[in-house]
């Protein structure tokens, strides 16, 4: 039976179609068709959901930014709509059985986003709610570092060489480094460890084991069942945010008036990237099997020093102050 079911699920239901579909949706894969899909809901995404359209709305914008990005002709993408929790940031998601507590850094009122997929029988053996629900939880963290970073990318109309030019500029590098940790160093690392375990499985249990390896190591290494880093990554956004709101009003207010409100936010932004190094550096996960993302992470975030320097020049005035 289990080798049946195996081969029901790499011959004739096409497994690695949908895996790829899975892939390029849930893990966004494909860039292009997310770039289209926000640069195209922009203005949507910037005010508070409606509950009565926002839902219709973000699909029909979907379905825009597949022929846009040229995916339209992907019959599987059919399969993948878009959704809206109403009223619920989804902050935190739990399995069923109670076992596995993810934490989502929250971002706005949009944080409800997630996607459906509707695959055919027998995909769904593999397929488990439980396993969607880890797709869903990777893509919404995605889908929120994603319009961030646009944001981020709309505030550049501040003065080069002014403070909050050098606070963009030091935000827009946190958050494209933790984008292309997830995206690089662990969807696609691990994505090729799935697929050659595909290859070389032999029956239903090998097939299965593989896929929730796979799972169980993006949400391991994208460190979302450990509270602390999730919550002071959630800081982080927020104060990104912050900043996009004051250069939205600097046109109106005067440069003068929101400097005091950047340098104040500079402070912040700075004490809140050390806590998260210090987090990181000095967390018991540097002694368990997740070190070698621990390291890969901390490279990423901390690539030009400026990281490490910040949170050594807040431990002395710590120390300091004691």
């Amino acid at each position: 039976m289990r080798v049946s079911k195996w081969r029901l699920m790499t011959g004739h239901a096409a497994l690695d179609r949908h895996l790829e579909t899975l892939r390029c949706y849930f893990l966004m894969a494909r860039g292009e068709l997310y770039h289209a899909l926000l640069e195209s809901a922009g203005p949507l995404l910037s005010l508070p959901p409606r509950p009565a359209t926002a839902e219709a709305d973000l699909q029909a914008h979907l379905s825009a930014a597949r022929v846009r990005s040229g995916t339209h002709e992907d019959k599987l993408g059919t399969r993948v709509s878009i959704m809206l929790v109403e009223g619920c940031s989804v902050d935190s998601d739990a399995a069923s059985d109670g076992t596995s507590v993810l934490r989502l850094p929250s971002l706005d009122g949009w944080d409800g986003v997630y996607l459906k997929y509707s695959p055919d029988w027998p995909l769904q053996l593999l397929l488990t709610p439980e396993a969607m629900r880890v797709y869903n939880a990777i893509f919404r963290y995605l889908f929120r570092l994603r319009r961030l970073h646009m944001a981020l990318d709309g505030a550049w109309r501040v003065a080069s060489g002014s403070p909050s030019w050098h606070l963009r500029q030091h935000m827009a590098y946190l958050v494209s480094n933790l984008q292309y940790y997830l995206q690089i160093d662990v969807i696609d690392t691990q994505s090729t460890v799935l697929n050659t375990a595909i290859a070389q499985a032999t029956d239903f249990t090998e097939l299965r084991t593989a896929h929730e390896a796979f799972l169980g190591a993006l949400v391991a290494q994208s460190f979302l069942d450990v509270p602390p880093i999730s919550v002071q990554i959630e800081r982080l956004f927020a104060l990104c945010l912050s900043l996009c709101g004051i250069v939205q009003r600097t046109d109106v207010e005067g440069r003068e008036a929101c400097s005091s409100q950047v340098a104040q936010l500079a402070a912040l932004f700075e004490r809140a990237s050390s806590q998260l190094y210090m987090i990181l550096h000095g967390s018991k996960l540097s002694a368990s099997s997740r070190a070698p993302s621990l390291r890969q992470f901390l490279l990423r975030l901390n690539f030009n020093g400026f990281v490490a320097r910040t949170a050594r020049h807040a431990a002395r005035v710590a120390a300091n102050c004691q």
